[in-house]
């Protein structure tokens, strides 16, 4: 079983890619609760593997998947890149981006990541510990815990990481809401979200994942464990179905499909589900706090659970790339153990 480790020399593992995984999660072993155990049940939104008919998926350009990716926003390219980066073969990666080359900007003028080199150089006290605080003040008490630890513990790895794709930044400096200069902005004074975002998209183009375009999510397919076996998509070729072993969804329009698999939802004063509850693997959660085998979020869909009423300034970018890249090394750690067998 591989854990996943956030050593003070992380960046010389980072560099190399080889963040190690939370886990080895064999979908025999699955934790989860989630719809499918019974395979007589169906549904408009996840529906059992073994009534699927294999689909050619000729819009998308693949019919089988290691790693689909609903949302080709900046959680999603990071996620990709890092999957890559953990060994997953490119051509096994599908994104998909219901808006075609449009897709939702990236906004942000600081990153947080806290207890770094550049604290310690200008003799600026911090700790994780610090900013968990902070951000669950921001927060109004509402954010999950564990998914702010995990974001408060991956922040510097994070900034190491962003700076290995050429990002450049700044010396760091207090955002508000924050107890000690622990924010980090653009070195060129410009938009630090568009600057990551156009980091991420020159290499993520330059791995060749696949990427469909006009292409959105329809159905989630699930095996009798509960566990993701595929995804039907939508596009301008009509409806196709694509096995996959991982779903890594980031586009907070899906949620609603992800209610069969039982997830365990944040909800608005109305009721209506704002975004889904992850662990520190990415991996989403049932209500009884089981793992979905095979389902990850990262980006929008997990922000209201992780900023609650607010995130705290500088945290919109540290969460988007912190848990792109862990649902990145997860999601293709997860791939790799159940591949079938050669």
């Amino acid at each position: 079983m591989r854990k996943k480790t956030y050593a003070a020399l992380a960046a010389a593992v980072l560099a190399a890619g080889a963040l190690a995984g939370c886990s080895s999660q064999n979908t025999e072993k699955g934790k989860g609760t989630a719809a499918g155990e019974g395979t007589e049940e169906t549904g408009e939104t996840a529906v059992p593997s073994s009534e699927a008919q294999e689909g050619q998926a000729e819009g998308a350009g693949i019919s089988d998947a290691d790693i689909v990716i609903a949302g080709g926003d900046a959680a999603g390219m990071a996620a990709a890149i890092q999957a890559v980066a953990e060994g997953t073969d490119p051509s096994k990666i599908l994104v998909l981006e219901k808006g075609g080359a449009e897709k939702s900007a990236l906004s942000g003028e600081s990153f947080n990541a806290a207890d770094t080199d550049e604290q310690a150089e200008a003799g600026i006290e911090d700790s994780v510990d610090a900013f968990i605080t902070d951000t669950m003040a921001a927060g109004g008490g509402k954010n999950s815990q564990e998914m702010v630890e995990h974001m408060a513990e991956s922040g510097r790895e994070a900034l190491v990481w962003l700076r290995d794709q050429g990002v450049e930044l700044s010396g760091v400096t207090q955002d508000e809401g924050s107890s000690v200069a622990r924010s980090y902005q653009a070195a060129d004074g410009g938009n630090l979200g568009e600057e990551i975002e156009a980091k991420l998209q020159e290499k993520f183009d330059s791995l060749n994942v696949n990427v469909a375009e006009n292409t959105e999510l329809a159905q989630v397919l699930y095996g009798a464990d509960g566990e993701v076996t595929g995804v039907k998509v939508k596009g301008d070729k009509g409806e196709q179905e694509i096995t996959c072993r991982a779903l890594l969804v980031t586009d907070v329009d899906y949620i609603d499909l992800l209610e069969d698999l039982a997830v365990s939802y944040v909800t608005d004063e109305s009721g209506a589900n704002k975004g889904i509850l992850v662990d520190s693997c990415a991996n989403a959660v049932t209500a009884d706090g089981g793992e979905i085998p095979g389902l990850y979020g990262a980006g929008a869909v997990i922000d209201a659970a992780l900023h609650g009423d607010k995130a705290l300034a500088g945290n919109e970018l540290t969460g988007t790339i912190a848990f792109g890249m862990t649902a990145g090394t997860e999601t293709a750690i997860y791939s790799q153990d159940n591949a079938p067998e050669a």
